[in-house]
Formats: C-alpha cells, sequence, structure tokens
C-alpha cells in the first residue's frame, strides 16, 4: 500500500487506544483494500487438510463489507460450500519500520447480485478479460460475521495491536486477563518480556494493544491468578 505522513509513519497505521472499534476496523479495511488481496486459509474437502490461496479483495457497496471473487470449479469454491470458514493474513513492508500484519477471520456467503459483479469487473479488469469467454464461471462471497486484528512491530521490542469484529462478528478476546486472585506480587510485571504489566492500586493490569501474548506471566504466576481465555484453547 502507499505510506503517507498521516499514516505510516505511525504505529498500527496511526491507530491508538482511544479509537473505536468501528474507526480500528475502517482503517484496516481500506489497508487491505489498498492491497487488494490477501492469503487466505480454508479446510480441504476431507475436513483435515488446510489449504492456501490469494484472492483479491475488495469494497463492492457502500456498506463497506469485503468480498473475494473465485471461480466455482476451483476446489476452494467447494471447500467454501462445504465449511465457509475462512482466514486471511497479510503483511506489508514500510519504510521506517519492520512490518505490520492483517489478520481475519470470518464466514464467506456467496452472494449472486449482478451490481455487484459489474462493480467487481470495474474494479478488476484483468480478472474480466480472463473470464471473458465465460463470465458466468466466476462467483462473489461477502466475508461475514468475522473478527480482525492489526499487529505493528515497529521497532525492536514494541509492537502495537488492535482487534475489531466486522459484519455482525466480535472481536477475539485478549488471550491473558489478570482474574481477582491477582494479590499484588509484582512478578508478572518484573517477568513480563515486553513490561508490559504495571501494577495499579495493587493489582496487576496488562496493556492489552502492546501485548506480545507469551504467556510468561500466565506461567509465572504464583497465584494462578493469570486467566487464559478459552479462545486460545481451540
Amino acid at each position: 500500500m502507499t505510506c503517507d505522513k498521516t499514516t505510516c509513519d505511525k504505529p498500527a497505521l496511526g491507530l491508538s487506544r482511544q479509537d473505536t472499534p468501528e474507526k480500528i476496523r475502517e482503517t484496516v479495511f481500506r489497508a487491505i483494500h489498498e492491497v487488494g488481496y490477501m492469503m487466505f486459509s480454508t479446510v480441504a474437502l476431507d475436513g483435515l487438510t488446510p489449504t492456501a490461496r490469494g484472492l483479491e479483495v475488495h469494497y463492492l457497496d457502500e456498506r463497506g463489507d469485503l468480498f473475494i471473487g473465485l471461480c466455482p470449479g476451483k476446489p476452494v469454491y467447494a471447500e467454501l460450500k462445504k465449511n465457509p470458514r475462512i482466514c486471511g493474513g497479510l503483511i506489508v513492508r514500510t519504510k521506517g519500520r519492520l512490518t505490520y500484519g492483517i489478520r481475519l477471520s470470518a464466514v464467506a456467503e456467496e452472494v449472486n447480485d449482478d451490481k455487484l459483479m459489474a462493480a467487481y469487473w470495474r474494479q478488476n479488469p484483468g480478472t474480466a478479460k480472463l473470464y471473458r469467454r465465460a463470465p458466468e464461471n466466476f462467483t462473489l462471497f461477502r466475508l461475514k460475521e468475522g473478527d480482525g486484528e492489526i499487529i505493528d512491530v515497529y521497532e525492536d521490542d514494541a509492537l502495537l495491536r488492535f482487534r475489531f469484529g466486522f459484519a455482525g462478528g466480535k472481536p477475539r478476546p485478549w488471550l491473558y486477563e489478570i482474574g481477582s486472585d491477582c494479590n499484588g506480587c509484582g512478578l508478572c510485571a518484573r517477568r513480563c518480556m515486553t513490561q508490559v504489566i504495571s501494577m495499579v492500586d495493587g493489582r496487576a493490569v496488562i496493556d492489552h494493544a502492546a501485548c506480545l501474548e507469551c504467556g510468561v506471566c500466565f506461567d509465572c504466576c504464583p497465584q494462578k491468578a493469570v486467566i487464559k481465555d478459552d479462545w486460545g484453547k481451540i
């Protein structure tokens, strides 16, 4: 994507802890749209084997959802019809920083809409030319009920991450939280690899936006007061 002074010279595309989930979603979706593609993973028809392929990603209507396009004759179509869960990843290297990565997880819903299809062809003239002899041999999927995240490693040993839900989905929970059994011993703060745990009113508090989610706090807590979210056990 194109770097400019309002985003790329700031971590996480200029996002901050004070930004709303909607602003985070809009900023991340705009970055995805500007790149125009992501690597996606699905589950093969055997229900076990992971698969991956690059797919174009676009806005096509005023709702601000993301769409992918593909040929029904390809294995990915059959995979999504059997199991519509899809995960996408994108890593961008930017001048003056290391990298930022974007992750999406969603349900892919096939849509049959001539207006959306026309918008897709306008944005992808190369694909339109490729399928010109059989344009009906192409279909669209809307990404819905999803969650996403941007992770920016903006300098050595420093990162920022922001999460969001979209199209009916909720943000992925933070992997580690400090529970009510914390007695304020401070061991987790001393052991934290990125020094993002602080003591507030006698209890440990994690700055999740800067957390590596490495699990050192969970392993070292003598009170077993660090809670690991069930989402992380899937």
